[in-house]
């Protein structure tokens, strides 16, 4: 399942350590895996695991006062996880992320709610939008 949400106002490096540590541990008890990725005040998340137990979580989610406007953006039949590593990989898509020969923001940040809204299903902007994110944490 795909999602975005807006962060409440004011939210904070700590509040987003704490959603890590809180999904880090819920997760790996859970065989959920997935990515947070968080720029302008937006996340955008991926979750992979059986669907009762990510439908579950999500659940959690919409009532969490640190997310506002959750919207629901694909949720699939995937055979393969993306992040399958990671209980909850994350990056925040910083300045550092702008490209240092042109001094412009790369095509993933420039779109990044643009862009995640095409992956409405598993396919290949699926595909390309979260391998772009794997790249990120990766490096």
């Amino acid at each position: 399942m795909t999602y975005y949400s807006t962060a409440r106002p004011g939210i904070s490096n700590k509040d987003i350590e704490d959603i890590l540590t809180t999904a880090r541990k819920h997760n790996a008890s859970n065989d959920i895996t997935g990515c947070l990725l968080f720029h302008n005040d937006e996340f955008l998340q991926i979750l992979e695991g059986e669907e009762l137990a990510v439908l579950k979580l999500f659940e959690k989610i919409k009532v969490d006062p640190r997310h506002e406007t959750i919207l629901k953006l694909s949720e699939n039949n995937a055979k393969k996880r993306s992040f399958g590593q990671w209980t909850m990989a994350y990056h925040n898509i910083i300045p550092e992320d702008i490209h240092p020969k042109t001094g412009e923001e790369n095509l993933f940040i420039s779109n990044f709610k643009g862009f995640s809204e095409l992956v409405e299903q598993q396919g290949p902007s699926f595909n390309i939008f979260w391998g772009m994110a794997k790249h990120l944490i990766e490096e």
